[in-house]
């Protein structure tokens, strides 16, 4: 961790119009410097840089920021790469800080981390100075790849033996367990030992779109039928495969500025283009192409040009796909290349200039490609093939969200097919109407899926959470977590922790522990702590204090302007009121938006505050929703939720995983989503292995983590939404908007850097 005074000196240090220009030419407009946008292809300047505000704009996308937004977006890196990337450019030095809270799953990602950047050199060395790699070097050499890019995309080998990777990974002192989690090795059937998951391939390491290595993608270079050609990392904690793309690192920011994204198939596909120019390339890694792998795509681009084999499996593939990216809003166009030809064989013989002026003569957008392909399969001219062809084009369309783009698809069929605008449309809406009730009875089942899911897991797993404590016995404060008993080293997350004594107080239920102050918190004095602010809501119930409107000056724009709080933050919530307390009717549905209405992935943090008020009830309730209030959520569904948990909160009904997974649609989805996904792997694992983990051992600390990534995450959309009103104003408003912008970057500052005690302290 970065100490805050080490933040606020790199940030002073660092001049943003001389980071800036590293990437684009600027020039002097007034006060403030002009270019054009390295996020978006432009012709005329949009984008300015105010030395003075120390931030950026574009007013043609949108992006903006400070200095480290900047180099986290150019970069594809987090806060703290980007700090520590300006740090040694100013050549400040940034002493390290020890870590005050133990997370189990964060310190096992990072030892998987470490363990996959370490097997990355080691294929990357072993490929440069084996001989055994001779013929891998060889196999680069005939494609054409030379050193420089097989060093940039870390091209490696692993050596034809069951150890090879093991042994240097012990010599090294990497804990066997990361090895094993990141897939790397494989446990002996009859519980030997371990062997290499990769022998004798070429390995492809593939990254992040922070350009860390996740996984990997091994070729074998045998040409036996009985080897399979390709095999690929297991899923893992760090690595989805359906939500990751080969070459998504190197291709990012070219594809924010071309608003493209070119979907091949292969990696060395992704690598020749990328090599020759063509820089806004990924690849599905082999796989079928998947909604969360779209929703990736996406974040930096509109539109979608799918380029696959020419063979019968790659026009399946593209067919398969176009559907999947249209429902997520991709605007989707096709690339079918001669008989025999791939990406990069293509490319490789005829050049990049070749592939361009082909690509400008017969990419079509989905639909004429649909119409094409049915020709080609003598389908369009048969009356029956011809309705049957027509009705999968709808299916389609069917399932694009905007209803403007839908009509143009529908004018664009018409004029191919010349059946008539109205009966395409009728049909249309019989096929929407059908979707929309499998999507419902869809939902219905996965509700159900899910609270069986819930049910097996406790029956399973008594002590997780969730579950009920056993008959007679108290369930443990999660205010007073287990001791740590924490060892320093990697291999400290393998020890028990020793379990919490059960707190009388639980006996008496939550609202007696809130009257009788019984639960000061982590670090507070039992002996001199002061209860907790508690009010009596409609149902007579303890609750946290909510904000008093009187006190605290009218804040139009969502940013507290009153000074800050001598501990840092005053612990309302920045609007002033934080649930909505309208009555509730337990039989009518939550006011959940529509789905499309939803966020395209829904935040973790937002998501883990949810858990957290779900597992631990009373506590974690007034403690989250005294810090934070339903103006901080993005996503409308856990907007929704949240507000809906204050509501029951505040009439005394109960507030838990089980009660509200016998709730109406969609909560038990809901709860599954956000409860269920918390068994991951390892935890599996080390169950298996009679180890227990106990991952939320300071519950009030991870809320806080949570806390201070959706209060960072809610004023960079303020600050965003006062930079674009700057560009509206006039001279006369400018001043005041101006202000707000300043106001803005003070408590992203003060977010960024304060501590989470101080930011979201004990109440």
């Amino acid at each position: 961790m970065i100490p805050d005074d080490k933040k606020e000196e790199v940030r002073d240090a660092a001049d943003i119009v001389d980071v800036v220009s590293d990437h684009v030419k600027l020039r002097r407009a007034g006060s403030n410097f002009s270019g054009l946008c390295p996020f978006h292809n432009e012709k005329t300047p949009s984008f300015s840089v105010s030395p003075s505000l120390g931030i950026y704009k574009c007013f043609g996308c949108g992006e903006g920021g400070d200095v480290f937004d900047f180099v986290m977006k150019m970069d594809g890196v987090g806060f703290e790469e980007a700090v520590r990337t300006l740090a040694e450019r100013y050549h400040i030095v940034i002493p390290e800080k020890a870590e005050t809270a133990y997370d189990p799953q964060q310190f096992l990602k990072d030892g998987i981390y470490h363990a996959l950047r370490f097997a990355g050199n080691f294929f990357h060395q072993t490929l440069a100075e084996s001989d055994e790699a001779e013929t891998a070097r060889e196999y680069l050499k005939n494609r054409g790849y030379p050193w420089k890019t097989v060093r940039k995309y870390g091209i490696g080998y692993a050596p034809d033996r069951f150890d090879g990777l093991l042994k240097a990974a012990e010599s090294a002192g990497i804990n066997l367990q990361y090895l094993h989690e990141s897939g790397l090795v494989k446990a002996r059937e009859d519980e030997s030992g371990y062997f290499d998951t990769f022998r004798g391939r070429l390995m492809f390491p593939i990254f992040n779109p922070s350009g860390k290595v996740i996984a990997f993608g091994g070729r074998t270079l045998s040409k036996a039928a009985s080897i399979p050609k390709y095999i690929n990392s297991p899923q893992t904690l760090v690595y989805n495969k359906s939500e990751v793309l080969y070459g998504i690192h190197a291709a990012k920011n070219e594809i924010r500025k071309a608003a493209e994204v070119i979907l091949v198939e292969g990696y060395t596909d992704v690598i020749t283009m990328q090599q020759s120019g063509i820089g806004n390339v990924v690849s599905t890694s082999g796989t079928s192409l998947t909604a969360g792998q779209v929703r990736v795509m996406k974040r930096y681009g509109d539109v979608l040009l799918m380029i696959f084999d020419a063979d019968t499996a790659g026009v399946k593939a593209a067919v398969r796909g176009i559907s999947i990216a249209l429902q997520e809003g991709m605007a989707v166009r096709v690339l079918t290349l001669p008989e025999g030809e791939d990406p990069d064989s293509f490319v490789r013989e005829y050049g990049a200039e070749a592939f361009l002026e082909v690509r400008k003569k017969e990419t079509v957008d989905f639909l004429r490609f649909l119409v094409t392909l049915a020709r080609k399969e003598d389908r369009w001219d048969d009356p029956v093939e011809r309705r049957k062809v027509i009705n999968e084009i709808l299916e389609a369309i069917a399932v694009v969200p905007d209803e403007l783009s839908r009509a143009n698809y529908i004018q664009e069929l018409n004029s191919i097919s010349r059946i008539g605008d109205r009966a395409l449309i009728q049909e249309l809406d019989v096929i929407r109407t059908r979707l929309e009730r499998t999507r419902r009875r869809m939902d219905q089942r996965a509700s159900q899926r899910a609270g069986r899911e819930r049910e097996d897991a406790r029956r399973g797993y008594p002590g997780g959470p969730g579950a009920p404590p056993a008959s007679g016995t108290a369930r443990p404060d999660p205010g007073h977590p287990a001791g740590s008993n924490r060892e320093s080293g990697p291999d400290a997350g393998e020890g028990r922790r020793p379990e919490a004594k059960p707190d009388p107080e639980s006996r008496r239920g939550p609202g007696a522990k809130a009257a009788h102050g019984s639960n000061p918190g982590p670090g507070a004095n039992p002996e001199t702590a002061s209860p907790p602010e508690t009010h009596t809501g409609s149902a007579g119930r303890a609750g946290p204090q909510p904000p008093h409107q009187e006190s605290r000056p009218h804040d139009p724009r969502g940013l507290d302007p009153r000074p800050h709080h001598p501990r840092g933050l005053d612990p309302r919530p920045h609007d002033s009121r934080p649930y909505d307390l309208r009555p509730h009717d337990p039989r009518a549905q939550a006011p959940f938006p529509d789905p499309d209405a939803r966020s395209v992935r829904r935040p973790e943090d937002e998501k883990e505050l949810i858990r957290l008020m779900l597992t631990f009830g009373e506590r974690l309730i007034v403690f989250i929703g005294n810090h934070c209030g339903d103006v901080h959520f993005e996503d409308p569904e856990l907007r929704a939720f949240y507000v809906d948990m204050m509501q029951q909160y505040q009439k005394g009904e109960p507030v838990s995983v089980e009660a509200y997974s016998r709730r109406e649609h969609p909560y038990p989805g809901l709860v599954g989503d956000i409860v269920l996904q918390r068994h991951w792997v390892s935890e599996l694992g080390m169950r298996k292995r009679g180890v227990t983990i106990h991952r939320d051992a300071d519950p009030v600390n991870t809320a806080r983590g949570a806390l201070k990534s959706l209060k960072i995450r809610y004023l960079e959309r303020k600050r965003n939404e006062f930079l674009d009103e700057y560009a509206q104003a006039s001279d006369k408003e400018k001043k005041e908007v101006q202000q707000w912008i300043k106001k803005a970057n003070e408590e992203l500052r003060r977010h960024r850097t304060d501590s989470t005690e101080i930011l979201f302290p004990d109440l």
